[in-house]
């Protein structure tokens, strides 16, 4: 797909030169309502998301395995993103229902994590 010259300033851009996969629906930069994308969304290069995301929480824990997080979001996680706050790579997997997440770890002693949910 040839992709289309940005317009010159003061021209404005040719709808007919847009890829025929965003003609219907696009997202506006400029626009101060919100947006809605209502379908899978693709992005290739850096995303850059300001605000934050709905019904999500975050924080750390510390704790031998395992560690239990109450997560204040009233319903099971859709997501959940853990990293291990140590130099050395550890071993870190999860199991969540609607109240709590549960960290699996295989440090020999404390482990501190941040985590972050969405539901």
């Amino acid at each position: 797909m040839a992709r289309a010259t940005a317009p010159v300033d003061g021209e404005k851009a040719d709808p007919a030169q847009w890829p025929t996969d965003i003609t219907a629906d696009y997202v506006s930069k400029t626009d101060a309502n919100a947006q809605t994308i209502a379908s899978d969304v693709t992005v290739s290069g850096d995303l850059t998301v300001s605000g934050s995301f709905s019904h999500g929480a975050k924080g750390t824990a510390s704790g031998t395995s395992p560690i239990t997080i109450a997560h204040g979001l009233g319903s099971t996680p859709s997501v959940v993103l853990l990293t291990a706050n140590a130099a050395q790579p550890y071993a870190l997997g999860y199991a969540a229902d609607g109240t709590n997440i549960t960290v699996y770890h295989n440090a020999a002693a404390s482990l501190t994590v941040s985590w972050y949910a969405i539901a």
